[in-house]
């Protein structure tokens, strides 16, 4: 096998841009840590290993040239599981170099599993896909069909251009960055220091979502969207939200392949004032998401970069500094030896946003991750937004009287 050596996609070309302005940053870190009932570390290392050598994207490094952004394949890495002995998981949290590291480091403490990805390689759609191929290899399966190449799946710039009027016509009218209001004020405009708070939603709210969603035939992603989006609504004292969430941005050709697909597009949706008095008037603010999303996602293909400067913008944090972030359901079913095991958050250090609001659909709860700027909120703050958050998916998922 040869290295090889092509130019990187739209989207890893941004994110090095934002890497080489701030190396030492680790916004740029998707780390997950689960604890298994059991371990066998010289099977999982086994396992990591192979899906290193399966998935090109694993084994890339990124620089630039002349004003270009390329990404080198090299034909085999491989990583050793280490021993990770820390008191605060926080502590697990390096930068990524990613000119030369192997972008994938992994990690155990007794029984509980940590892995860390730089960005650039890798999103959560394909998060589900690692996870597979990891119980699948970790309990002695084989894997018979073979990895995509990274080249083969690189969406065409034509694509991206024939979807940004779309995204442009959303953005015609004007809108000022939403965030929730602060305890602190900031020199800094993008980003910062970072913390994260955890909350549940239980199985009986969770049934209660999924009630709704059946009857009006949409998905939780949208139920849980809308309740954010009127979440902040009340909190901004404003009907025009326009936040950032996440779109797979995956064809048929890349639904097999690790790499960087999805990106942060805007959402824009007007949020009437009597949004969840009635269960007329949410079922009706349920549906107008739901329609805009549907449409959104025919354009998510999207190069925001592009469209930023289309409109005298240079950073996406100029349109929304607050994100909702639903996570693929399949990611969070993780099974070691056959036992399912236990999701295990990883503080973060950075905070690219003011607030980015993880969702994590488990099968029978799920749960909120609030990533927040530690130089904007207090603890204590971020603990109560979660709150109300919780309370307004419970309230929206009643029967209001």
């Amino acid at each position: 096998m040869e290295t090889k050596t092509f130019p990187a996609s739209r989207l890893q070309a941004s994110l090095f841009h934002k890497y080489a302005a701030d190396p030492h940053s680790t916004d740029s870190n998707l780390a997950f840590g689960f604890r298994a009932r059991t371990l066998d570390v010289t099977r999982l290392e086994y396992a990591l290993n192979q899906i290193i050598a399966r998935h090109e994207q694993l084994r890339t490094n990124f620089y630039e040239a002349d004003g270009t952004i390329y990404q080198t394949i090299h034909p085999a890495r491989t990583i050793t599981v280490a021993s990770f002995s820390g008191k605060n998981l926080r502590a697990f949290l390096r930068p990524f170099d990613m000119t030369h590291d192997i972008l994938v480091r992994a990690a155990v403490q007794k029984n509980v599993v940590l892995l860390d990805f730089c960005h650039i390689i890798t999103d959560g759609f394909s998060m589900a896909i690692f996870f597979r191929e990891l119980n699948a290899l970790y309990n002695g399966e084989t894997l018979s069909s073979a990895a995509p190449s990274v080249r083969d799946c690189l969406v065409p710039d034509q694509t991206f251009c024939a979807n940004e009027p779309y995204w442009l016509k959303l953005l015609q009218k004007p809108c000022a960055p939403l965030s929730l209001p602060t305890d602190f004020s900031s020199s800094r405009m993008y980003g910062g220091a970072g913390n994260s708070v955890m909350a549940h939603i239980g199985a009986q709210t969770k049934a209660a979502v999924q009630t709704v969603c059946k009857r009006l035939s949409i998905t939780p992603f949208v139920f849980y969207l809308s309740a954010f989006c009127l979440f902040m609504a009340r909190h901004c004292d404003t009907d025009d939200v326009l936040i950032g969430t996440n779109f797979s941005c995956r064809n048929s050709r890349n639904l097999r392949s690790i790499g960087l697909y999805t990106t942060i597009a805007p959402v824009r949706v007007t949020v009437p004032v009597t949004a969840n008095a009635t269960v007329s008037a949410r079922d009706a603010f349920l549906l107008q998401m739901n329609a805009h999303i549907r449409q959104s996602l025919t354009h998510q293909q999207m190069d925001i970069d592009s469209i930023l400067a289309q409109k005298g913008l240079r950073d996406m944090r100029d349109l929304f500094r607050t994100v909702f972030t639903f996570e693929d359901a399949r990611m969070a079913d993780i099974r070691l030896g056959g036992a399912p095991c236990e999701f295990v958050p990883v503080p973060t250090k950075d905070s690219a946003f003011d607030v980015n609001i993880c969702f994590f659909p488990f099968k029978t709860e799920s749960r909120l991750l609030m990533i927040y700027r530690s130089d904007l909120y207090r603890a204590q703050t971020a603990v109560r937004y979660l709150d109300e958050y919780t309370e307004m998916i419970a309230e929206m998922a009643l029967d209001i009287p």
